[in-house]
């Protein structure tokens, strides 16, 4: 009988297989996660938004009560196309819908 061990001869118990297997399978789900996340973060900040015609630089604009985006186009742009300006306000800050209330903060385009 041989008293030395080979490297077939070694059975993994269930928390041994997670530490070989599963861990870096996890570590590897974490670190593509944080890259998707930081990488995505920076691609949609609002200065990265683009239309037809880019603004010149971002400013806020504090919703009132009864705003439309169609008001605040409007009222940043009255010279522009308002339809173009609410995309860009819309890309500008993730909306999905025309929906504003009281008091929101958006981000809208300021042209020079």
């Amino acid at each position: 009988m041989s008293t030395t061990r080979t490297a077939t001869d070694i059975r993994l118990n269930r928390r041994g297989r997670f530490f070989l297997h599963g861990l870096p399978v996890m570590i590897l789900a974490v670190l593509i996660t944080a890259a998707a996340v930081f990488f995505g973060s920076t691609a949609l900040t609002p200065a990265a938004a683009s239309g037809d015609q880019a603004p010149a630089a971002v400013e806020t604009h504090l919703v009132g009560y009864g705003e439309t985006l169609w008001s605040i186009a409007g009222e940043i742009a009255p010279e522009r196309d308002r339809t173009t300006t609410i995309e860009q306000i819309g890309a500008m800050n993730s909306l999905t819908d025309s929906e504003l209330q009281p008091g929101q903060l958006l981000y809208v385009p300021q042209f020079g």
